[in-house]
């Protein structure tokens, strides 16, 4: 979640970089050459002008990324990050200047290039201004990250006062869990130890758990990383001394802290995001409105073959952990919640009505999830929701089993498409759902999609 966020901020970032330096270039022609404010002795050559623009750009890019204008934990701290915009802008004129030294064939005005430094610092300090004004408006709507942390108290309060330093992202640390019975006193809130660390996920819900510790408790880390497995909650190490020893690419720049994700999530990539959302909405929309005349047909049929309400409703667990209420069409008799919520499908079920066993065999029971996937519960590619009541205890009986949480349930799956659905093996589900995991394309799911139609009609464990 927050390395999403962090990668939509720093193209913010960047764009604002490039269009505060733009607005500044062209204001400074229009005041120089167009406001009738300074006298022009003769009119200026656009062409020229527009090269001088595109070296100076390339220039002030180049000079932002080596003095890190462009980092938001730079950012962070405005009067810091206008001095070195200061100094950029210094740089990229004195560009300019030894440029137009060199090529003699075209003359520019000196006070228009003065014009530029001065315009270009004011409209740096507005850029960054806007951007986090609207960073904050954000952070007021609902928009605050809670961050767990898991290490000793000295490391909590070294990585809580990070997350403070940080203006980008609205995080909030809930508190701490030790990992050894360290339990100083701090300014983060102790949580309890290891082993309270699903009661504290359960009670807190936070959206990250940062791991910290010391190179003496590293040992540890796999041991972390298996409990961590079992909340499904995006988790990440950090380790500053990775800097040192050049992990390289491995490192992820996190509100200023380098980590180490401790387990693959793609919903952390902004590429995934954006392309996997914007697929399913668009796709689950026009569904929806071509199949609204077969899912009304449906519906009626529901209701005039057995007593009892035409969709289905059923709480199941979803990304990271989180429950959601899941739709279907009705394909059984009125059974007691308790009842449906521990009761696995079989082949001869009874409690199927006919009109739901044709249902069921031709998928269409499915078609209300359509909804679920517009509304962001699902997606139409996913591991399949499962019931609270299950999950627990597959928790207890596979080690992985909580992993396939860190992607979004969905309607069809890897998993599905190559008959592992009904009652099938539940562990080489879970392997087919971490492959899709740690192998998702949106090829993949294309190739998914099109299985599900051509395999769903013709499915033996669609029962």
């Amino acid at each position: 979640m927050i390395p999403r966020r962090l990668a939509l901020h720093r193209i913010a970032l960047k764009t604002g970089l490039y269009a505060s330096f733009t607005l500044a270039f062209w204001l400074a022609f229009w005041v120089r050459f167009r406001s009738g404010l300074i006298p022009v002795d003769s009119p200026p050559v656009f062409s020229e002008y527009m090269i001088l623009y595109l070296v100076a750009l390339v220039t002030w890019g180049a000079l932002s990324r080596v003095l890190r204008l462009d980092q938001l934990w730079v950012a962070s701290d405005p009067e810091q990050w206008i001095k070195s915009g200061v100094w950029a802008t210094v740089g990229s004129l004195m560009g300019v200047f030894f440029a137009a030294f060199f090529v003699r064939a075209y003359s520019f005005s000196r006070l228009f290039v003065v014009l530029l430094g001065g315009f270009n610092v004011v409209t740096l300090g507005v850029t960054l201004k806007i951007l986090l004004a609207l960073v904050e408006r954000g952070g007021r709507h609902g928009e605050e990250i809670k961050v767990l942390i898991v290490g000793d108290g000295f490391r909590a309060e070294e990585i809580a006062a990070v997350i403070a330093r940080n203006s980008w992202v609205q995080c909030r640390v809930v508190g701490y869990l030790s990992v050894d019975e360290d339990k100083r006193s701090t300014k983060v809130r102790f949580l309890g130890l290891l082993d309270d660390l699903e009661p504290a996920c359960r009670k807190y819900q936070p959206d990250e758990i940062l791991v910290g510790v010391n190179l003496l408790q590293l040992s540890r880390v796999s041991k972390l990383k298996n409990a961590l497995a079992r909340v499904s909650v995006p988790s990440r190490l950090v380790c500053d001394f990775l800097k040192e020893v050049g992990a390289g690419g491995a490192i992820l720049d996190f509100l200023g802290l380098p980590v180490v994700e401790l387990h693959r999530n793609p919903n952390d990539s902004l590429i995934y995001g954006l392309l996997k959302r914007s697929f399913d909405v668009v796709v689950a929309s026009l569904l929806l409105l071509v199949l609204s005349p077969l899912m009304l047909l449906i519906a009626i049929a529901v209701k005039l073959s057995s007593p009892g309400p035409v969709l289905f409703s059923q709480e199941r667990v979803g990304l990271h952990g989180r429950p959601f209420v899941l739709y279907k069409f009705r394909t059984m008799l009125i059974q007691s919640k308790q009842n449906s919520d521990v009761t696995w499908t079989t082949v001869d079920d009874d409690r199927r009505t006919p009109l739901g066993f044709l249902l069921r065999r031709l998928n269409l029971d499915e078609l209300p999830q359509l909804w679920n996937v517009l509304r962001g519960d699902m997606s139409l590619v996913g591991p399949r929701p499962e019931r609270p009541f299950f999950v627990d205890k597959f928790v207890e009986e596979i080690e992985s089993y909580n992993v396939r949480h860190f992607l979004k349930s969905g309607i069809t799956g890897w998993a599905q498409v190559n008959g592992l659905r009904g009652d099938t093996s539940i562990n080489k589900r879970v392997e087919y759902d971490l492959y899709y995991l740690t192998h998702w394309s949106f090829g993949m799911d294309l190739k998914i999609l099109w299985l599900t139609i051509w395999k769903g009609f013709r499915d033996k464990n669609a029962y």
